[in-house]
């Protein structure tokens, strides 16, 4: 008897060691801290949503990116969101739901005489603003570029873009909308002067999560997806971007695309 209570004690511990933790950056329409410090946005409303079919309440933590990437990299039972998948972390986290799809945009003040043609012109360009573990960063480092200029967040560099300490920025149309509106800046102001990629955008987890917890959270994903919930939240942000931002984008296979 005694030796069943003491073997349910360390199931009891293991199963306490390692809860599931809740990671994203603030990139805003999808995730972001509003003015009432809740965090917020279209993905971190379809993670709540999947959150809800779990039981779960896990309180959502929001971090600099290459923390995030650190965090999943490091330890077991982390969800994280919202992260571009690329053929170099394709095996490195298990991919629980597409999200949306975006392109990545270099952009310039409108007074700029910047033109970009090609990849190529863009390592004459005396200084790129980037994130620290942003998927822009990684890619441009990856192809041997040494003219980033990386910061924490894509605030910051708007902010330098701005001021005239920086030349252009790597970053979305979204995100450099809301943080233009948040810094009261008309997006007249800016210009996008080349297209560098695009990216679909998930909801993933580390690579040594828990096989039993990685299933429970594909199934609420597929939950969310067949009954129409992830479709309306969708349609919410649809008109909420619009409305606010008069930014089009549109819904395609369930997945925000911009």
């Amino acid at each position: 008897m005694k030796i069943c209570l003491i073997c349910l004690m360390f199931i009891a511990i293991a199963a306490q060691a390692d809860p599931v933790r809740i990671i994203t950056v603030s990139e805003p329409p999808a995730n972001f801290v509003n003015l009432s410090g809740e965090v917020d946005g279209y993905v971190t409303d379809i993670v709540k949503a999947m959150q809800r079919k779990l039981k779960d309440t896990t309180q959502i933590e929001v971090m600099p990116e290459l923390r995030v990437l650190y965090t999943a990299d490091k330890y077991r039972n982390i969800v994280f969101y919202s992260f571009s998948r690329t053929k170099e972390r394709e095996f490195n986290y298990h991919w629980i739901k597409h999200v949306l799809s975006k392109n990545w945009l270099v952009y310039a003040r409108h007074d700029s005489m910047i033109t970009i043609d090609n990849i190529e012109q863009l390592r004459t360009i005396s200084g790129i603003g980037v994130v620290r573990g942003d998927i822009r960063s990684i890619w441009l480092e990856s192809l041997g570029f040494e003219n980033l200029h990386p910061v924490t967040n894509h605030s910051q560099n708007l902010r330098r873009l701005m001021a005239d300490r920086l030349p252009v920025i790597a970053t979305e149309k979204l995100t450099t909308h809301y943080l233009a509106h948040e810094l009261g800046l008309s997006m007249n102001t800016l210009k996008v002067v080349f297209v560098l990629n695009r990216s679909d955008v998930y909801i993933a987890m580390s690579k040594s999560s828990d096989r039993d917890l990685i299933n429970r959270w594909q199934m609420a994903a597929q939950e969310i997806s067949s009954n129409g919930e992830m479709e309306q939240i969708a349609n919410d942000w649809i008109k909420r971007i619009k409305g606010s931002e008069g930014i089009d984008v549109s819904l395609e296979n369930g997945v925000l695309v911009f």
